[in-house]
């Protein structure tokens, strides 16, 4: 009781009683257990106010997600973060270009002369053959980093696309004048530039991030849409790409890529815990603790999560195999994918992170490791994605915060 500083409702004091005279708690071990379990698992020990049961007769919130079919074609986004900062002058590199702005030196020998020994060699790039323009770009040809094989024949085949040159910058500016016009926008600022996926040009809607204002608009137009994040770390912290307007779509799903779909607490305390933390949870009124009621409400909704993922995925196999690291997250989104119908969407959207890219002195090979780790899993979930048929339904794209010089 001092846990929740006298806040904890009769009901639920009388609620974890009832469960601690259980005749199969006998040690005093197992009893100080399970009031441990049973005060963490409460409103009001996350809270700071009184909360206020709704009168109800069914005071129990929402389940988990209903079955149905999609109604319409489906479609999804698979965003990927590369976190920390990925050097992205090494995915494309200038290849065989003219000289611009009345410079003598073409645009690849600039790159070699800048980078010096963070260049990659030129032989070694994945050619990609362009339209070269006086106007638009002065390159004929560009190349892929080498371990990105996949990428560059995803080009080829006309399903991938490079937006080069893709910022924050503000205003237009210069080499020489660029720091002075964007001073306090942290440029180089891994937590700064994360808040670009939440930028909201028009202010109108606060700490929502580009995926989750997306997800408002296709459920205001009627369509069924899930919000699934595996993104982890630093990348997951602060803004976050898929948050939305409270209310406006179905809440997010967060869960990890390394998931592995089992029951929540196959060895409880008390054979009915679950049903006794539903009902320490239970819907409350509007003069309770918003705080209170926010935290049952997410550790419901987690828990009825899990439960319906565990039924759904134990049964689920897909053929392709998928390597580890970021591959595992899409490994998982692509289980996602293939229970479609079965979790009545019409439209998903995936979050994902991996990394670090967060390199100095050690970019070349660092950068290069994780390169190749981004291209099995591209690889791998082209693959799965093309033997459900679904692969032209589906737009993987990825960022960072910024690129490296």
């Amino acid at each position: 009781l001092l846990l929740t500083g006298g806040r904890l409702s009769t009901k639920s004091k009388g609620v974890m009683l009832a469960t601690m005279a259980d005749p199969s708690i006998e040690t005093d071990e197992q009893k100080m257990r399970l009031a441990q379990q049973l005060l963490l698992s409460s409103p009001e020990f996350h809270s700071l106010n009184g909360l206020v049961e709704t009168r109800d007769v069914d005071g129990a919130r929402d389940g988990g997600s209903s079955e149905g079919q999609t109604r319409v074609q489906y479609k999804a986004i698979v965003y990927v973060f590369m976190a920390g900062g990925a050097d992205t002058f090494s995915m494309l590199v200038p290849h065989t270009c003219e000289p611009v702005n009345n410079e003598t030196a073409s645009l690849d020998q600039q790159y070699h002369d800048v980078r010096g020994a963070a260049a990659i060699d030129k032989e070694s790039l994945l050619t990609i053959d362009v339209t070269a323009s006086a106007d638009a770009q002065p390159c004929s040809t560009f190349g892929v980093h080498p371990k990105l094989q996949s990428l560059h024949q995803l080009y080829n085949d006309g399903d991938a696309a490079f937006l080069a040159n893709t910022g924050v910058l503000s205003q237009p500016s210069t080499r020489d004048d660029y720091w002075g016009k964007h001073r306090g926008f942290g440029l180089f600022g891994h937590g700064q530039q994360r808040n670009v996926q939440v930028v909201n040009p028009k202010k109108d809607i606060f700490k929502t991030g580009v995926l989750g204002r997306i997800a408002d608009v296709l459920s205001t137009n009627g369509m069924r849409t899930a919000r699934t994040s595996m993104m982890q770390g630093s990348a997951a912290s602060g803004a976050n790409v898929i948050s939305s307007v409270p209310g406006k779509s179905p809440a997010a799903s967060y869960i990890s890529g390394s998931f592995v779909s089992k029951p929540f607490d196959p060895t409880p305390s008390v054979e009915n815990m679950r049903s006794i933390m539903d009902e320490l949870n239970n819907k409350t009124t509007a003069a309770s603790s918003v705080f209170g009621d926010a935290w049952s409400e997410a550790m419901v909704k987690s828990l009825d999560d899990n439960d319906y993922l565990f039924e759904l995925l134990h049964l689920v196999t897909i053929d392709t195999t998928f390597p580890g690291g970021v591959g595992k997250d899409l490994q998982l989104v692509s289980r996602l994918i293939k229970v479609r119908a079965e979790r009545n969407v019409d439209r998903d959207i995936f979050a994902v992170s991996f990394g670090n890219f967060d390199s100095h002195g050690t970019t070349l090979s660092s950068h290069s490791n994780l390169y190749a780790q981004l291209n099995g899993a591209l690889d791998s979930f082209a693959t799965e994605m093309k033997a459900q048929h679904i692969w032209g339904s589906v737009v993987v794209v990825t960022a960072s915060e910024f690129g490296r010089s």
